[in-house]
């Protein structure tokens, strides 16, 4: 969790506050779900696709790829070159690490932060 400021009264916010508690007004980027996928050498393009199959978000490598939701909602990441999927109920602000399995698999979790540790909370 980052703290940024309101763009209204000026306070220290939570990244993850939709709304300001002081002000009220919201919070750009809280809706905001981070998929970090890994840097591989094999893998092509990495998408992220709702449950209806509607791509979210695409990127490369080692890269984040982000949208917004206002509401959890169901994902499935893919990257191509990996015959696997993996699925997930992503919550609003929240952020995932994509990983790489034996023989072509991949799985999905949710972290603390992009770069560390898997989720102790539930993210709201």
């Amino acid at each position: 969790m980052a703290l940024v400021k309101c763009p209204e009264c000026g306070k220290e916010v939570s990244s993850n506050a939709a709304t300001c508690p002081n002000c009220g007004t919201p919070i750009k980027g809280a809706n905001v779900i981070r998929v970090q996928f890994p840097k591989t050498d094999t893998i092509l393009g990495c998408y992220v696709y709702d449950s209806k199959g509607n791509t979210l978000a695409k990127c490369n490598v080692g890269e984040i790829a982000s949208f917004e939701s206002a509401q959890p909602i169901n994902i499935k990441v893919k990257m191509k070159g990996l015959f696997g999927s993996a699925e997930i109920t992503a919550k609003p602000g929240g952020r995932y690490a994509v990983s790489t399995k034996w023989f072509g698999g991949i799985s999905i979790k949710e972290v603390d932060s992009l770069t560390g540790g898997e989720s102790t909370n539930n993210w709201g």
